[in-house]
């Protein structure tokens, strides 16, 4: 642990070039020799309120971060940019929503989401449409930017963390661990034991296909939110808030 002295010091009032010899672990600390000066306590007051460069904080470990996937099986989803409306597009709509709950909160974005949406429409299924929260930027919440961006990400052209890919649901499942299928006759959420970094997989409006399901549950268990069904969009925001609060309380 460093802390300057009195040459150092007058770098803190002229923030725009660090001390050479200063490594970047480092804390602010008023030398003693202030504390003798005539008024030590408005020195000390403007030293809280001051912020140096960045360099210059002390550099906190990087920390480990639970991170959590949804899946959705998207079988009617459009694979080319040929579209006027998302609903229009096999309801990439559904897809539109589903994203927003799982990456979006109020004034801010999940960076521990990975959402994936497997697109089976046509012409070229199936594709495989991948939003990262970690990397995501210049987004905003409303449908229209989400419509230009899938059609530009179906088009071929980048945009930080939306990636589109030749993949199928059964592939992606066996690049995955932790792997739990919605499904109203699971084990409750509330009681079962999801792990790190759960993957949740479920289907759009027309629901998993069988054949998919059971292959996915070879390497997965059934989890279940209640007894009703809900829309694919707010089994996801429900997810969320019930890890988001095993988050806040352990």
């Amino acid at each position: 642990m460093e802390t300057f002295n009195n040459g150092q010091l007058s770098y803190l009032l002229q923030p725009l070039r660090p001390p050479p010899t200063l490594s970047p672990r480092c804390v602010i600390r008023p030398h003693p020799l202030i504390m003798l000066s005539e008024k030590p306590n408005e020195i000390i007051s403007f030293l809280h309120k001051l912020k140096p460069p960045a360099n210059l904080l002390k550099q906190a470990p990087p920390s480990i971060m639970s991170m959590r996937e949804f899946i959705l099986y998207s079988r009617t989803g459009r694979t080319d940019a040929r579209f006027d409306t998302l609903k229009e597009a096999g309801r990439l709509d559904v897809v539109y929503q589903c994203i927003l709950m799982s990456i979006f909160m109020s004034h801010a974005l999940r960076r521990d989401v990975t959402f994936h949406a497997i697109l089976g429409g046509p012409p070229a299924p199936p594709l495989e449409l991948v939003v990262d929260g970690v990397t995501l930027r210049d987004v905003h919440v409303d449908e229209r930017t989400w419509e230009d961006l899938i059609r530009n990400a179906l088009s071929g052209k980048s945009h930080p963390g939306i990636q589109i890919r030749k993949n199928s649901l059964q592939q992606l499942v066996k690049e995955k661990s932790n792997i739990f299928v919605l499904e109203e006759s699971g084990e409750s959420i509330k009681t079962i034991d999801l792990g790190e970094n759960p993957v949740f997989v479920l289907g759009d409006q027309v629901g998993l296909p069988k054949k998919d399901e059971e292959f996915i549950l070879r390497y997965g268990k059934k989890v279940s939110i209640g007894s009703r069904a809900y829309l694919a969009s707010s089994c996801i925001g429900i997810i969320n808030y019930i890890l988001d609060q095993r988050e806040s309380f352990d």
